[in-house]
């Protein structure tokens, strides 16, 4: 079982911790200065204490309360409070919750009396989140309600994102996740109101979080997109580790282990870069249970162990117990019963560490059911004895006769009831063991089979992927490099998104004097087939240019479709592969501007947006290969204006299943799109349409290639 953590938001009033012991011995000179003014020497022992906090508590404790009698004598009472609150965090750093929570509530009460609401809120916040790791839930809801209601008075909209943010998580842990989410959402409601993107992203991700665990991985999907466009935005990159580790989890949770461990290794590779050992605790594990379902029994190995060294590291507990259990499974798998047994029995006094406090309480209420009962029996046996003696004392004897006679023939019967049933239970379990052996035998051997079976499949797989990793080299040479397309037009994009490693669709440029060929194509299939007949197809429109000396669209497809069928024709098998294509040719004039358009569609169609108003080129119904009733291609020709937009595409983004109810998503909300931000750079329109395709896709796996190129004719 693998554990959801719940974490807390701690408000500290001073921001990070310091540590800058190079500064300590001036600021203890400050503060021993007594010709400086009595605020330059409360600030000078306060910053003392505070480097402190997270280094080494006891002295923060100490220099704190120098702080503190400093300013009772100087009666500043804000002074007092901030002391209090540094004490309190202190022995918070150092798990003494019942002492920090003294120091806050003390701090807390003072902040109220002088009206230093926003710092009262704080330590309301920071009380509740140690309620909330004691699992006084009621307690930590109280002083979250009072924080979120000072916030909202005083207008402080970050702070208040963070109160929702905590009685979200009281909530889940109380098990009322509908309240939760009300919470979460009330948070993107305030983050959207102030326009705070970075708070935004993270209830994206609670939103997110919190519907995985419910098991709406649809849901999970969708707003967990979300939350990583804002941090690709943003340039967050822990938060986008985060993301890429809960996409992951939901692929897995829905089946599909090859695309979780796309998402999981770019999650591990951002929190090694910054160095987040929890999160690369909780992503190795996650990988671990990737490489586990996919058989992969090594590679699982090597990820859970990675976990719990970084578990170690970090002192996660809920990590550490989540290795332990990996690595029972894998060993329990390969065979290695001692280690699998050894890593349970780990595991489980993880759990048991974990559930500490849930286990003492428990106990302690069992004991005082105990005693009450053991108490109630007692005074029962008291009160019968006394009636017993009253009424029975002139058959006393009789009574004890009879029953010795009775509790003698009961004892016979039990003791041959006994020798019989130990006997049958010898048999069975004499028979059962012999089977037993004969069984393990055999599935020992049946182990070793399949064992060695699936080393063999994954030395395979491997070599396989390495090869097709290897085939997107070469894939890759073929295209044009997107600096050759816009050293020709300076304002365009091309989005490219293959489904798999390689792919079917791919773009095409040459220039031919004045004459610049531009072409979108999609080959029948994707993945290696795609990638094959593109090679073909893109071999085959090279030569129709190069050696035919062709620009003129039509008769380039013409030609194109004569080679690729000649080519295919060699086989003896039926070949009947071939693509759609949007293809255009544009001239310059004597200026050196782009006002000629020439366009021949196989099955793709071309759009022009000139001041917000689509105009749509439409493609002839017929690919270049082989086609029942094929018809030479038609040109179409337009005149271009400095300003407008041409977009070639294929039919990978508007076949993408997605959105609320997992429908297509069609090309009219394509045509909208890119008429609503006509006016947006090329370099813009490019992460605006990869958003608005990650947003619509959510949690549902990429169908198809995606290629598109816009660029903007410029005078």
């Amino acid at each position: 079982m693998i554990r959801s953590g719940y974490i807390f938001f701690l408000i500290l009033l001073y921001g990070e911790f310091a540590s800058h012991a190079a500064n300590r011995d001036s600021l203890w000179n400050a503060w021993q200065n007594k010709e400086l003014h009595d605020t330059l020497r409360r600030d000078a022992i306060h910053d003392l204490g505070w480097s402190y906090v997270n280094s080494n508590p006891d002295s923060a404790v100490y220099y704190s309360k120098l702080e503190y009698n400093f300013c009772v004598r100087k009666k500043f009472p804000v002074g007092q409070s901030d002391a209090m609150n540094t004490t309190g965090v202190a022995y918070l750093m150092k798990a003494e919750y019942d002492s920090a929570l003294v120091y806050l509530e003390r701090s807390a009460q003072l902040l109220e009396q002088i009206g230093e609401k926003g710092k009262a809120g704080i330590a309301k916040i920071n009380i509740g989140s140690i309620y909330g790791r004691q699992d006084k839930l009621m307690n930590a809801l109280d002083y979250f309600y009072q924080a979120a209601e000072i916030f909202e008075e005083i207008e402080d909209s970050v702070l208040l994102v963070k109160a929702f943010f905590n009685i979200g998580v009281v909530h889940k842990k109380m098990g009322e996740t509908d309240v939760a989410l009300k919470h979460y959402f009330r948070a993107l409601e305030t983050c959207k109101k102030y326009n705070i993107p970075d708070m935004e992203s993270l209830s994206y991700a609670n939103i997110a979080n919190t519907y995985k665990e419910l098991g709406k991985i649809d849901s999970s999907g969708y707003y967990i997109q979300k939350a990583l466009a804002i941090q690709v935005t943003l340039g967050d990159i822990e938060g986008q580790g985060r993301s890429h580790n809960i996409i992951a989890d939901n692929f897995l949770l829905l089946g599909l282990p090859d695309s979780a461990k796309v998402h999981a290794y770019t999650a591990i590779s951002i929190r090694q870069r910054i160095d987040d050992i929890q999160g690369i605790a909780s992503t190795s594990n996650l990988l671990g249970r990737i490489h586990f379902e996919l058989a992969r029994y090594d590679s699982a190995l090597y990820y859970f162990n990675e976990g719990l060294r970084a578990g170690i590291q970090s002192s996660s507990l809920i990590e550490q117990s989540s290795a332990y259990e990996g690595l029972a499974r894998v060993y329990e798998k390969k065979g290695s019963y001692a280690d699998a047994l050894k890593n349970y029995k780990l595991f489980i006094a993880c759990s048991d560490s974990l559930n500490s406090d849930e286990n003492f309480k428990a106990l302690a209420q069992q004991e005082m059911q105990y005693e009450f009962n053991k108490k109630a029996l007692h005074d029962s046996l008291n009160r019968r004895n006394e009636l017993t003696a009253v009424q029975l004392a002139g058959e006393k004897q009789q009574a004890v006769a009879k029953e010795a006679g009775r509790r003698n023939l009961v004892i016979l019967s039990g003791v041959l009831a006994a020798l019989i049933l130990a006997g049958v239970i010898a048999v069975i379990l004499y028979r059962s063991n012999k089977r037993r052996k004969k069984d393990h035998e055999i599935i020992s051997h049946q182990k070793s089979e399949v064992e060695l079976q699936k080393h063999l499949l994954e030395e395979k797989n491997d070599e396989i992927t390495d090869s097709i990793i290897y085939a997107k080299r070469i894939q890759s040479a073929i295209l044009p490099p997107v600096k050759l397309v816009q050293s020709y037009l300076p304002d365009s994009f091309v989005l490219y998104q293959p489904k798999d490693i390689v792919a079917g669709d791919f773009y095409w440029c040459h220039q031919a004097g004045d004459t610049l060929l531009l072409g979108v194509s999609d080959c029948t299939g994707h993945g290696v087939p795609g990638a094959l007949v593109s090679v073909v197809c893109n071999n085959a429109l090279t030569r129709s240019v190069s050696e035919y000396k062709l620009t003129v669209p039509n008769l380039v497809l013409d030609k194109t479709r004569e080679l690729v069928l000649e080519t295919f024709e060699r086989s003896e098998d039926q070949v009947r592969d071939g693509m759609d294509m949007a293809l255009i040719a544009i001239s310059k004039n004597a200026a050196g501007v782009y006002t000629k358009l020439q366009f021949a569609g196989a099955n793709n169609g071309l759009y022009i947006i000139r001041n917000g108003i689509l105009t749509e080129l439409k493609p002839d119904k017929q690919p270049v290969g082989k086609f029942e009733n094929a018809r030479p291609f038609t040109l179409q020709t337009e005149t271009l204006e400095p300003g407008d937009l041409v977009f070639l595409f294929s039919d990978g983004f508007a076949d993408q299943f997605g959105g609320p109810k997992a429908k297509k998503l069609k090309y009219q909300p394509l045509k909208d799109f890119l008429c609503n931000y006509h006016t947006v750079k090329m370099s813009g329109m490019e992460a605006k349409l990869q958003r608005f395709f990650n947003d619509w896709r959510g949690g549902y796996e990429q169908i198809d290639d995606v290629c598109i190129i816009g660029f903007r004719v410029t005078a």
